[in-house]
């Protein structure tokens, strides 16, 4: 799981995840992020959006990796302006 995506301070990264089988999605689903770094402190953003990148289907979610020789999954806290 150890890897980054790196986009520098004030630019962003798009991952597209594309052909979904209908089978999987006709009935929603629930999305996953997880992080791990190798240099703690470090973290982003992340939001959920339709494939044109227009509609915020999940707002922004702060994160910061918790650092390295981590022995286990912390869940993110809501915090003010989550939606879900």
């Amino acid at each position: 799981m150890t890897g980054y995506l790196d986009t520098g301070a004030a630019t962003a990264t798009t991952v597209n995840i594309n052909n979904i089988p209908d089978a999987l999605t006709s009935k929603g689903y629930d999305v996953y992020v997880y992080a791990l770094g190798g240099v703690p402190n470090k973290g982003g953003g992340y939001r959920i959006t339709d494939a044109s990148g227009t509609v915020t289907l999940a707002d922004y979610v702060p994160l910061q990796a918790p650092g390295t020789n981590v022995t286990g999954y912390l869940k993110v806290p809501a915090y003010a302006g989550a939606t879900n």
